[in-house]
């Protein structure tokens, strides 16, 4: 075990490496523990339990996300932006000719289509945001009204501000 110890501690950038990483790792558990902005903590978590209680269907898409989605935290999306992102590309891939040359460019046309999913991943995560905090606003999210009283973006759903 000391080998391993003297071993790890004399390869140069390991050790920040392995600080990058532990940094990355404890800042998404942070994300998905944050409530975003305007949540009320107790709403929230009576109507996860039962809309987990109610329908399976919720708890695996919960689950998909990291178990923040139905806590309406700030990473609660989770990886599905991405997902959807690269999927949409790969579709385009195989459907619009410039894309598909773009694919058949080699390097340059591999790191345009991975900036093109990077842009669509950013579009992608406004608009599922968005629908979220609609749904939220709007009373349509499982177990009722989870916003406190004090929240912005009330006027956007079905009720008057």
């Amino acid at each position: 075990m000391g080998g391993f110890v003297r071993a790890f501690l004399s390869t140069p950038g390991l050790g920040r490496r392995l600080a990058i990483t532990v940094l990355a790792v404890a800042l998404c558990r942070l994300g998905h523990q944050l409530p975003g902005p305007g949540v009320d903590l107790r709403a929230v978590r009576a109507a996860a339990d039962a809309a987990v209680r109610d329908d399976p269907f919720v708890a695996l898409v919960d689950l998909l996300s990291g178990g923040g989605l139905l806590r309406l935290s700030v990473l609660g999306l989770g990886v599905f932006p991405y997902l959807v992102a690269i999927l949409a590309v790969q579709l385009l891939t195989q459907v619009h000719p410039r894309v598909r040359a773009l694919a058949a460019e080699g390097k340059w046309g591999k790191a345009r289509l991975d900036r093109l999913a990077l842009i669509l991943t950013a579009l992608v995560a406004a608009l599922m945001a968005a629908a979220v905090v609609l749904s939220a606003a709007g009373g349509r999210f499982p177990g009722g009204d989870v916003l406190t009283s004090a929240s912005a973006p009330r006027s956007w759903g079905s009720r008057a501000a």
